[in-house]
């Protein structure tokens, strides 16, 4: 999962990602695997380094706004 988080291998990631993974940004607002997807796709999001037992995540995020709705089927 690192592995694809720092070399951003949306296709990785996208196998390895549950279809229903809802994350909390920096940002306090919701976001879907498909935003995560999209983000590592476009370049936007570059994961730096990891640490603390935390697993808290160093890197930048160009601000982008949310979905609205719920993406996922269901």
């Amino acid at each position: 999962m690192q592995a694809a988080q720092f070399a951003a291998a949306a296709g990785e990631l996208d196998r390895l990602l549950h279809d229903r993974l809802v994350f909390t940004g920096v940002d306090g607002l919701l976001y879907w695997k498909e935003d995560d997807l999209d983000i590592q796709r476009g370049g936007e999001q570059r994961l730096t380094q990891v640490s603390g037992a935390a697993k808290s995540f160093g890197g930048r995020l160009a601000r982008r706004r949310p979905r609205t709705q719920d993406p996922r089927p269901g």
